[in-house]
């Protein structure tokens, strides 16, 4: 199966997030080790603009040695649409650039629940009970092609899915949850403040291998040491 990881230069809360460093490794090459571990990747692809502030991502996934498609910057779900039919691919992973912590064994799992009944969406954010950081969707290529023809909204052309959530009647989707509530829990990189705990974390922890429920406790410990300490 093909994984997309959506990226891109300009971001407003945090203007190049996916290029800075978090300890030796850059956010977007952290999300694609994270990945790699996978046993079900068949290759990643990081889906960004034309635009030329893109070029720096460009040319970053490829000393990565990550294959690179260049598409509509504003519209995302043509972006990847474009990407996917550019290789061939009957359904696709799309995961965000700035997941620095992704649990490649969610994706696992998502990809065992996608090849049992290939529906149109397999979803972990609908409801979201898994931390931000930790969205795994993988769309079929068909799906998202019908929904490019629709009349969307600028969200919708944006972040790609909405549209699935908001129309799911007309959609086969398989939603799975994490058992618990962690939606307010926040595993991606957002913001400067996300930026720097993650890389008090790295420096502290080694973060390497860790699920993303250890992760969530060592968020919560380290936010209780923040708070205890004002």
């Amino acid at each position: 199966l093909l994984r997309f990881i959506q990226a891109r230069y300009n971001s407003e809360r945090l203007p190049g997030k996916v290029l800075k460093v978090l300890g030796k490794e850059t956010t977007l090459n952290r999300t694609i080790n994270r990945i790699s571990k996978s046993r079900k990747v068949s290759s990643i692809t990081v889906a960004t603009s034309v635009h030329n502030f893109d070029d720096p991502v460009e040319a970053h996934a490829k000393r990565l040695g990550v294959d690179v498609f260049r598409g509509d910057l504003e519209d995302v779900g043509s972006r990847l649409l474009q990407a996917a039919k550019s290789q061939n691919s009957k359904n696709f992973v799309r995961i965000s650039a700035d997941s620095p912590f992704i649990d490649w064994r969610i994706l696992d799992y998502a990809i065992n629940i996608f090849d049992l009944s290939t529906p149109d969406l397999v979803t972990n954010i609908f409801p979201r009970t898994f931390p931000k950081g930790q969205s795994i969707e993988i769309i079929k290529t068909n799906a998202l092609a019908k929904i490019c023809d629709e009349s969307r909204s600028l969200e919708d052309k944006e972040h790609v899915t909405p549209y699935f959530y908001n129309n799911y009647q007309q959609f086969n989707i398989v939603s799975f949850t994490s058992g618990q509530d962690c939606s307010s829990s926040n595993h991606c990189i957002d913001t400067q403040e996300d930026f720097n705990l993650s890389e008090k974390l790295i420096d502290q922890y080694r973060i390497e291998g860790q699920s993303w429920q250890e992760l969530d406790q060592l968020i919560i410990q380290n936010k209780q040491l923040h708070s205890d300490a004002h």
